[in-house]
């Protein structure tokens, strides 16, 4: 049994190099149609033996103590790059092709920098079918949500979460997402950021499960694609940078997220999941 295991992990590792997948920083400027904004390595969730064997998760953000030195430098480079790329923009969209490659961590750790920096942030979770925002958050319970205003049910300042920066959560299981993050109200919303925020964080759903990343890329001035090493495969995720490309949002690039150290590493990663 434990021949057969060993031979089938084997087996999987070669399928998933020979695969035509990005496994690193090189990888990822030579296949992808897009700029390289860097690497950020892989984040333990269970920081213990004791915290594995009871389940219980860390949460992966900057203002965690616990966190590594390596991913907070990460975030706040990434920050530095997003910076130099806006061109002046406020609105800045984190999307994948994926499922479970990181955005929302990205996308809130993003924002924590900036608030870090002196920025007066809002990050809007607009992934209504599986929002993770919250959670990553530690913010699972709250009234109101993005939900609420773009359906017509709440004002604004009922949906207003604060902590150590502006949020707007939204609520697991819309199904018409595409039609209210295009909706009049998600126009007007945005209008009031630009007017009221320095740098406005959008977490849209992957790609592959939804055209609303797509839908918002009109609405917002750049887009970044967050890739898990080894996960989409390059061509798939070219059609991805594609299709962003269309929109009016600039594309600012892409970040390898979740990479392993190995010899297949450039060396230059930074930090988390």
């Amino acid at each position: 049994a434990v021949i057969a295991a060993l031979a089938a992990t084997a087996l999987l590792a070669i399928l998933s190099y020979l695969r035509d997948a990005v496994r690193s920083g090189t990888e990822a400027r030579e296949k992808l149609d897009c700029s390289y904004l860097g690497e950020i390595s892989h984040e333990r969730k269970y920081k213990t033996v004791f915290a594995l064997l009871r389940r219980k998760k860390t949460s992966i953000l900057i203002t965690n103590p616990v966190t590594s030195f390596r991913f907070v430098e990460s975030i706040r480079k990434l920050r530095r790059r997003v910076e130099q790329h806006m061109d002046g923009g406020k609105v800045l969209i984190v999307t994948s092709l994926l499922e479970n490659e990181g955005k929302s961590t990205v996308a809130v750790n993003l924002a924590l920098a900036m608030e870090q920096k002196g920025k007066r942030v809002l990050l809007i979770d607009c992934d209504l079918r599986k929002p993770a925002c919250g959670m990553v958050l530690g913010q699972s319970k709250f009234t109101y949500g993005l939900n609420d205003i773009l359906g017509g049910k709440e004002n604004l300042s009922e949906c207003y979460q604060n902590s150590d920066m502006y949020m707007l959560l939204a609520k697991r299981g819309e199904q018409n997402t595409g039609d209210l993050l295009i909706s009049p109200r998600m126009n007007a919303l945005l209008d009031w950021a630009r007017e009221c925020f320095d740098f406005i964080v959008l977490d849209l759903p992957p790609m592959s499960a939804a055209s609303d990343a797509e839908g918002m890329a009109d609405l917002a001035d750049a887009s970044l694609l967050v890739v898990r090493q080894n996960a989409a495969a390059a061509p798939a995720l070219n059609n991805a940078v594609a299709s962003l490309d269309g929109h009016k949002a600039k594309v600012l690039g892409c970040v390898l997220n979740n990479v392993y150290a190995t010899q297949l590493s450039t060396g230059q990663s930074y930090g988390g999941y």
